[in-house]
């Protein structure tokens, strides 16, 4: 039997397992000193990396109006729109006497910014006499032009709002000193443009010493040949280079000696023929020059100090809202002119022009006879202004362009705008918010379009399964044939970053002849 007193108890060992330590926590990125939360350090660093150039204001429907920017944060710099932003162009403090310099690392070498996408330009239009550098250009020819002297100086301040009292001095010269003031010779035999070394005190207003640098860059890149071009440019040993190694050696007379030594470089290839023999190879101007030109220049100089007058009152949007319009930017612009293969020789007609932008581009980059109408006041009038700006600056670049026209008016009503659609080959309509009253009022018009006449919209006038039958065979709609749908990228227009669609539409009677209706 079993003994349940001599049975020995089991011996039960505990085994230990070793305490797990819980995982250390990451430490959290530091802070900018300037800022207080991690939102704040993300939006200044989306603002280093924006435009240079005031942003385009919102606008979307008949005409072409703007909405002021917004007031910058004390906390965050903001980009100051091309502006109409400047496309690929990100923020570039170039003033040795302003902080947040981004074309510098901490230990002092210098970083070259990075270059904006290249973007495939229109095909070659050798039918078009587009450069002019050989011709004698006078002060006289370019009496228009405001210098970028004239802005910050405080000569135009009547009409722009825009003065000294808004800039401070580079370079470390003190305010209540003397200015410097410097000559830029651009390509062509113009006199050479002013410019006066100061920088913005907000960063949201002109910015000269962009200009210089940016200007310079465009005109090394764009008209010499590529070898030469690619030493003139070089990271190393480059004029921009150079440049920017003065700006933050804050060495006013090495930056001086640089833009001297490009005047001089200007002077003698336009003289020896190197300029004019590269651009004689050239039968289409780059999306990026003509960037440089519109949006960096003449936007800026004409547009951006006014968008606040601009502005349609929240209160009047229900009451105007075919007159609550979107300013297409150029890279947009550029696509519609590729799509539509408008060149020179033909005619282009904007209805609901605003400012003038679409149609002045059209103007410049495809040589075309240009027309816009816009029937808000302000925005024609400052239209003009930039029409004027337009062509004093295509003097000093030495471009030829295609004749631009801007009129005031209602284009359902104008018999000048009328005359031009019987010959237009390109119409644009930003009828993004148009009621469909308007619409229809402008298939009515269409119906006086040639045949083959291209109309692009942001709203289609006819669809793709749009049949012709007996039952319709009344509407105008049906002398209009869909062409396709296409869609923009981000940021190409100034109502919304966000990507989009667009449609074209051909004057087309032949559907009407096969049905027995014309």
């Amino acid at each position: 039997m079993f003994n349940v007193k001599q049975a020995k108890k089991p011996v039960i060992k505990k085994v230990l397992e070793p305490v797990k330590e819980p995982p250390k926590k990451k430490p959290l990125p530091q802070r900018h000193p300037s800022l207080s939360t991690p939102a704040q350090a993300l939006a200044r660093d989306a603002a280093r990396r924006s435009p240079a150039v005031k942003s385009r204001p919102t606008t979307n429907g008949h005409s072409n109006g703007l909405k002021p920017r917004s007031k910058p944060s004390p906390a965050v710099r903001t980009p100051a729109p091309l502006k109409r932003k400047r496309p690929g162009t990100p923020l570039q403090v170039l003033s040795s006497d302003s902080e947040g310099d981004d074309d510098f690392s901490t230990d002092g070498e210098v970083k070259r910014r990075k270059q904006a996408p290249k973007v495939d330009s229109l095909e070659p239009d050798t039918r078009r006499d587009i450069w002019t550098t050989s011709t004698l250009v006078s002060a006289e020819d370019i009496g228009a032009l405001i210098h970028g002297a004239d802005l910050t100086s405080g000569k135009h301040k009547a009409a722009t709002g825009i003065g000294p009292e808004l800039f401070n001095p580079a370079f470390g010269i003190a305010e209540g000193e003397e200015v410097p003031v410097l000559e830029l010779q651009y390509p062509s035999a113009a006199p050479p443009e002013r410019f006066q070394l100061v920088y913005p005190k907000d960063g949201s207003e002109y910015r000269p010493l962009y200009d210089i640098v940016d200007t310079i860059e465009a005109i090394l890149t764009h008209y010499f040949p590529p070898s030469q071009s690619a030493t003139l440019t070089d990271e190393s040993t480059g004029i921009p280079r150079r440049l920017r190694v003065a700006f933050k050696a804050v060495n006013l007379s090495d930056f001086r000696a640089v833009v001297d030594e490009f005047n001089t470089l200007m002077r003698t290839s336009l003289k020896d023929g190197t300029i004019i023999k590269h651009l004689s190879t050239l039968h289409q101007v780059p999306i990026t020059l003509i960037e440089r030109i519109l949006e960096c220049q003449t936007y800026e100089r004409t547009i951006a100090p006014h968008v606040a007058e601009l502005k349609v009152p929240k209160k009047d949007l229900k009451e105007t809202k075919n007159n609550v319009y979107g300013e297409i930017k150029p890279r947009f612009a550029h696509d519609i002119f590729r799509e539509t293969k408008l060149r020179s020789g033909q005619v282009f007609i904007d209805l609901g022009s605003g400012v003038g932008n679409v149609a002045v581009q059209a103007a410049l980059e495809t040589g075309a006879e240009s027309w816009g109408i816009e029937i808000m006041p302000k925005p024609a009038m400052y239209a003009v202004h930039q029409k004027h700006e337009f062509e004093a600056r295509c003097k000093l670049w030495g471009i030829r362009p295609g004749a631009a026209n801007l009129v005031t008016g209602d284009f359902l009503a104008s018999p000048e705008i009328d005359n031009v659609l019987k010959r237009a080959d390109v119409v644009l309509v930003n009828n993004r918010v148009f009621e469909a009253d308007l619409n229809n009022k402008l298939v009515m018009k269409f119906l006086d379009l040639k045949e083959g006449c291209q109309i692009v919209s942001l709203e289609p006038f006819v669809t793709k399964d749009h049949k012709i039958s007996e039952r319709n065979s009344w509407d105008p709609k049906n002398l209009l044939r869909f062409v396709k749908e296409m869609h923009y990228g981000s940021d190409r227009v100034s109502w919304s970053n966000d990507p989009g669609e667009w449609w074209m539409a051909v004057k087309d009677s032949e559907p009407m002849r096969k049905f027995g209706l014309v």
